[in-house]
């Protein structure tokens, strides 16, 4: 199992508004007199880093190393709890708001052995150390290639240079069967992508900003 370091997307939208006072009113300008609203949107899924805004995704490994690539285990059983300590850093220099997706392969697998669907399963029914106070859960689907697709959103602001813990482990059932473990066909994935967001005009909150800018 995987846990893949993305990188560094930067976007910007704008939009054209202007506004001075005058003898008590407000007079609005036209689009051809216009001040940019950048709205600075950074992914830890692309190859191009941008050190003003941007952000990071690292596991620690058992051996307590920190691996941008993710640990792949073997040889596991029912019951496991396979240490993945999945992280996401600010590595840029303005506060920012983050929204994780957790990709998990096997979708059915994984539902049949929990014994739920997209509408009822959540992140700690994989992942242990998972903290529902410090992320808001947002969504789970899943996708037509059989993946389960959870996206959580962090509730409190990511300030410059800090990280945050998204899970420690991923949790393997005690009481899944010879048949529910072939069901995965040998193995099974986990990727980890961090969105991020500034935190200034786009809302008072993490999923108000995406809403905001419209990613």
């Amino acid at each position: 199992m995987k846990l893949t370091k993305k990188k560094i997307l930067v976007a910007a939208l704008a939009v054209g508004l202007i506004a001075t006072v005058s003898l008590g009113s407000i007079a609005w300008f036209s689009d051809t007199d216009k001040v940019e609203n950048k709205f600075y949107i950074a992914s830890s899924d692309d190859d191009n880093p941008d050190d003003i805004f941007s952000v990071d995704v690292w596991e620690n490994t058992p051996d307590g190393d920190s691996d941008p690539d993710g640990y792949e285990y073997s040889d596991v059983q029912p019951g496991d709890q396979l240490k993945k300590e999945a992280n996401v850093q600010n590595t840029g220099h303005y506060d920012q708001y983050v929204r994780v997706k957790i990709t998990v392969t096997d979708a059915a697998a994984w539902m049949a052995v929990l014994g739920k669907n997209a509408d009822t399963i959540r992140m700690a029914d994989i992942f242990d150390g998972y903290e529902g106070g410090k992320w808001e859960h947002g969504s789970c689907e899943v996708t037509s290639d059989d993946k389960l697709v959870f996206t959580i959103y962090l509730t409190d602001i990511l300030t410059e240079g800090n990280s945050v813990e998204v899970f420690k482990k991923v949790k393997i059932p005690t009481d899944m069967t010879a048949d529910q473990a072939a069901a995965f066909d040998n193995e099974f994935g986990v990727d980890v992508v961090a969105d991020a967001v500034q935190t200034k005009n786009v809302g008072n909150s993490c999923y108000e900003a995406f809403r905001t800018v419209g990613i």
